[in-house]
């Protein structure tokens, strides 16, 4: 009889717990202001595939909130198991994949890097245990027939896994037959090499590594440091032409007080051809401020797309990889937001558009929202995004758009 009170306790529990979650939502009700897109330029349906995710913050309270052209939900709105599930935050073609081949992305990642398809399978790659704690010395792969729905699981080695601390996916592509996954390796002994641009090609008949090969060793010198990390490339699971990454150099100085700082030196640019594995690494050309941030450009193809300030607002400039320079003038001009201070600059490529998303410090129109179709190269949709229904409890509040997605 004791064993029932106990399971009797445990679903009381539960039931008291969900009960009180919507309870006091009901009760809270919203008063957070609901957001819109204003168009001065252009179509609405150009960013019906558009969503911000941030977080809003109001005094000592915050929340997440998710904004499209039809909606904007906040997290208190979600379900008690959407917000357990952390689908707030998922990417759009990982929730079509969810949606699709549920019981295949059950566990799977939210983010895109791990995540390939195309017409005939989708291929899930990713590192086996791998946390900072235990060395990664696996891969593991589960491959889905789309017709059939059979599932492939496998595990294969990571060669050399010995000389690492830490193994991240950067991105993974289905081709032929085969997985290759560019990662980004920590090294257990760091000297002058930090870290290594990696490069696996896993056949899927065979189940076995194919190809390994370091296409970039991060080195620096002595009283040096480096930021390595993946420019963004859209949130896509279709195959990429090219995987690039930047590198940040900081050199460590002294003041006249003894106290130590870094400078911040040269950029440079790798970009990896998904197609041959040919690497190609370049210094950005003096015209272009990078800002040290990589949300500032974006990949599409083998083209990279940069969003630089000119004194008048913005120009978005154009650099070939392939022929490895930029172009002579800029595809177009985006006038200064007339809102308030920039706090923060978000480029995207997908479907041969470029998304920019410039935040700005206002309440009323938080945000400026420009589409640019880069086979015509003209400016589709200028826009803001302004705070509507704003209630008297709403008060003063935040708002921080930490990223957005485009639907593929």
């Amino acid at each position: 009889m004791g064993k029932y009170w106990k399971l009797l306790i445990i679903l009381v529990v539960i039931v008291l717990s969900v009960g009180t979650f919507y309870i006091t939502t009901a009760i809270a009700g919203n008063s957070s202001p609901d957001f819109k897109f204003k168009l001065e330029k252009g179509d609405i349906k150009d960013i019906q595939n558009l969503k911000l995710v941030g977080d809003y913050l109001h005094g000592m309270n915050g929340e997440g909130v998710a904004i499209t052209s039809d909606d904007t939900v906040y997290s208190s709105e979600l379900s008690y198991f959407s917000q357990l599930n952390n689908s707030f935050y998922t990417e759009p073609a990982i929730q079509q994949l969810q949606k699709d081949y549920r019981g295949f992305m059950r566990g799977k990642t939210w983010h895109t890097a791990t995540i390939s398809q195309d017409e005939e399978q989708v291929v899930y790659a990713n590192v086996k245990g791998n946390d900072f704690t235990n060395k990664a010395k696996e891969f593991e792969i589960e491959l889905l027939n789309k017709k059939t729905n059979n599932k492939t699981t496998f595990t294969v080695d990571i060669p050399h896994h010995e000389k690492y601390n830490y193994v991240n996916v950067e991105n993974v592509n289905l081709i032929d037959g085969k997985v290759k996954l560019v990662t980004l390796n920590y090294l257990s002994n760091q000297d002058q090499t930090q870290d290594e641009i990696y490069l696996y090609q896993i056949d899927l008949k065979k189940q076995k590594v194919i190809e390994d090969k370091v296409i970039y060793s991060n080195t620096v010198q002595k009283q040096q440091n480096s930021s390595l990390y993946r420019v963004e490339s859209g949130n896509t699971t279709s195959f990429n032409d090219y995987t690039v990454f930047m590198k940040d150099t900081f050199k460590e100085m002294k003041d006249e007080y003894g106290n130590y700082y870094e400078e911040i030196g040269k950029s440079e640019l790798i970009a990896v051809n998904m197609q041959t594995g040919k690497v190609t690494t370049f210094t950005p050309p003096p015209e272009l401020d990078l800002m040290r941030d990589g949300s500032t450009f974006a990949v599409s193809g083998s083209k990279l797309y940069f969003l630089q300030a000119d004194g008048k607002g913005y120009e978005v400039l154009e650099y070939d990889l392939e022929k490895a320079a930029l172009t002579k003038k800029p595809i177009t001009q985006l006038p200064e937001s007339d809102s308030a201070p920039v706090m923060r600059r978000q480029v995207k490529a997908e479907n041969n558009k470029l998304y920019i998303v410039i935040q700005v410090q206002s309440q009323k129109a938080p945000a400026d929202v420009y589409v640019i179709d880069l086979k015509k190269q003209q400016t589709i949709v200028e826009g803001k995004l302004v705070s509507e229904k704003v209630t008297n409890d709403a008060g003063n509040y935040e708002l921080y758009i930490n990223d957005f997605y485009v639907n593929e």
